[in-house]
């Protein structure tokens, strides 16, 4: 609400040559902040719920590996995982990769920022050797293509990070 407008309003004053990056840190801090904050709550059980339904709609209308269906199953694993069920998480977030790389190919930055999501819940269940491959690769990837401020490609570089301290 007001303490995110306030955060966003302050950055630009304080990091002018950084404004790119310390948004995306900014922005998935909020998002992990929100995850956990729903989870502690018991939010995430309804949220799993709307997710799965709003996948099924997505998919009756638009194709199970349309790009917007595939957006909501990545919000569904990555809910799964701030809700502990990993494996489930795990699962989903292989699978929805490699739809993404079937639908719009190895190359295209959605594709990278799939990687990236697995990447990230293969980081929070403990397999490092898997997503420190995949986290490096995928925001190499980003940058590449986006260019290093973009949200995508600082999210992707503080996953990254966060993988490293783990």
């Amino acid at each position: 609400g007001m303490g995110n407008g306030a955060v966003f309003q302050l950055v630009p004053q304080r990091f002018r040559k950084e404004i790119g990056v310390m948004t995306g840190l900014v922005g998935m801090a909020g998002g992990v902040g929100g995850f956990y904050l729903a989870s502690s709550l018991g939010y995430s059980k309804q949220a799993i719920l709307l997710f799965k339904k709003a996948s099924e709609t997505q998919a009756s209308k638009r194709g199970p590996d349309d790009y917007e269906t595939l957006r909501v199953l990545n919000s569904l694993a990555l809910t799964y995982q701030s809700d502990g069920q990993l494996d489930e998480a795990v699962r989903l977030a292989e699978d929805i990769l490699q739809r993404t790389k079937a639908t719009l190919g190895l190359e295209h930055h959605d594709t990278a920022a799939a990687m990236n999501s697995l990447g990230l819940i293969y980081s929070n269940a403990g397999k490092m050797d898997l997503a420190l491959p995949l986290l490096e690769q995928s925001y190499q990837r980003l940058r590449d293509e986006l260019g290093a401020n973009h949200v995508k490609s600082t999210a992707a570089m503080a996953n990254l990070a966060n993988a490293h301290l783990r």
